[in-house]
C-alpha cells in the first residue's frame, strides 16, 4: 500500500521546478520509483491467491469489506464538505453508496467480482495436476504480457491491467506459488532481482528512445507498456518482491504489533486518498504543488519519501478511528444480540 501512494504522489507531484531540461538524475530516478512502484496492484492480487487459495468463501467477508468502502467514502466526503471550499455534488454521494456497482475504485469493483468467483475458482485449480496448471498459468501470462508489450493494447479485455480478469489471472500466480513453492532463493537475491527488473522498465524506454533519436534522428513513441500491470518487467518485479517479502520472518512482538495493525488500516489508506472528489480536486493538486527545485536525485527522493510517508500516516491514523467505530457498533451488536 505504501507503494500504491508512492506512485500516486510520483506520477501527480514533484514536478521539477526548472527552467530548462530536468537533469539526467532527476529524469532516472523519477523513471525506476514509477517503475518500482508500479508493482503495488500485482503484488496486491498475488497475495489474494496465495491466501485465498486456502481460505473458506464466507459471505460476511464481503458484506464487512462493502460496509468499509462505503462508511470511508460518505467520511471522506463529509469531511470534504466540512472542512473545504470543494462542492460535493448529490452524484459524489450516490456513487459513494454504490461504490461497487458505480466502479468508484476501479480496485473495489474487480476485486469483489473477484472475491465472487473465488470458490469456483479455487476448485478449478485443485482439481488441475501441477504440469497443467503451470502449462495454463504460463500460456496465459505469456500472452497478455507479450502482447501487452509489443502492442500495448490489452489483450483478452485486460485493459492494461486494470481489470477483473489480471486480477484472475495473478490471483492464479499467487494460488500456485502457495501450493508449490517453485522458488528456493534467499529474500536478499530476490529483492536484488526484483530491483533489477524495475530497473528494466525504467530504463529500457529511455535507452530505446536515445537510440532513435542517433539512428533516426527522432523520438520514438511513447513506450508506456514497459510500465503498466501487464508488463513483463512489472509481473517480474511484484512477483520477486513478493517472494521476498514472506521470507521475512518476524521474531520481536513489538514489531509484530505494529505490522498488525498497519495492516488492519491497510486497505483504508487506498480508499481515503483515491476517493475521487478528494483525490481528483484535493490530492493532485496538492502533491503537484510541491516541486522539486535544484537538479540532483536526492531532493527529489527526500520529497518523496517525506510526503509518501505523510500521506500514508495520516489516512492510517483516519482508518485507526473507522476501526474504532467498527468494534464499538459491533460489540453493541452482539450485546443486543445476548440480550434478546
Amino acid at each position: 500500500m505504501f507503494l500504491v501512494v508512492v506512485a500516486h504522489v510520483n506520477y501527480y507531484g514533484l514536478p521539477f521546478a526548472g527552467d530548462g531540461t530536468p537533469p539526467i538524475v532527476y529524469g532516472l530516478a523519477r523513471s525506476f520509483i514509477a517503475a518500482l512502484a508500479a508493482s503495488c496492484i500485482n503484488i496486491f492480487a498475488i497475495a489474494s491467491g496465495y491466501v485465498g487459495i486456502t481460505s473458506s468463501f464466507k459471505i460476511s467477508r464481503l458484506v464487512r469489506l462493502w460496509l468499509q468502502v462505503v462508511a470511508t467514502g460518505l467520511a471522506v466526503l463529509g469531511g470534504i464538505g466540512f472542512f473545504t471550499d470543494v462542492v460535493v455534488n448529490p452524484g459524489d454521494w450516490q456513487k459513494a453508496c454504490f461504490p461497487v456497482a458505480k466502479n468508484q475504485y476501479w480496485y473495489m469493483t474487480a476485486y469483489f467480482m473477484l472475491c465472487f468467483t473465488m470458490p469456483i475458482l479455487n476448485a478449478g485449480i485443485k482439481a488441475l495436476d501441477k504440469a497443467r496448471f503451470r502449462f495454463v498459468l504460463l500460456l496465459t501470462i505469456g500472452i497478455i504480457c507479450g502482447e501487452s508489450l509489443i502492442c500495448s493494447i490489452g489483450a483478452l479485455g485486460v485493459d492494461g491491467g486494470y481489470s477483473f480478469e489480471w486480477l484472475l489471472v495473478l490471483y492464479a500466480l499467487g494460488a500456485y506459488m502457495r501450493l508449490y513453492e517453485p522458488v528456493r532463493m534467499r529474500g536478499v537475491a530476490l529483492l536484488v532481482i526484483s530491483l533489477l527488473f524495475a530497473a528494466g522498465a525504467a530504463w529500457c524506454p529511455i535507452a530505446i528512445n536515445k537510440a532513435f533519436i542517433a539512428f533516426c534522428g527522432m523520438n520514438a513513441p511513447r513506450m508506456t507498456a514497459f510500465r503498466e500491470y501487464t508488463s513483463p518487467f512489472v509481473l517480474a518485479t511484484a512477483l520477486f518482491l513478493f517472494l521476498a517479502c514472506i521470507k521475512l520472518h518476524v521474531s520481536s512482538r513489538k514489531v509484530e504489533r505494529i505490522v498488525k495493525m498497519l495492516s488492519a488500516t491497510t486497505l483504508g489508506v487506498y480508499l481515503i486518498h483515491v476517493q475521487p472528489v478528494f483525490f481528483e480536486k484535493i490530492f493532485i493538486p496538492k502533491v503537484h504543488g510541491i516541486v522539486v527545485s535544484w537538479g540532483g536525485g536526492g531532493g527529489y527522493l527526500f520529497k518523496l519519501m517525506a510526503l509518501s510517508l505523510s500521506v500514508y500516516a495520516v489516512c492510517s491514523l483516519a482508518d485507526f478511528a473507522r476501526c474504532s467505530i467498527f468494534r464499538l457498533v459491533e460489540c453493541l451488536i452482539n450485546k443486543l444480540s445476548r440480550e434478546r
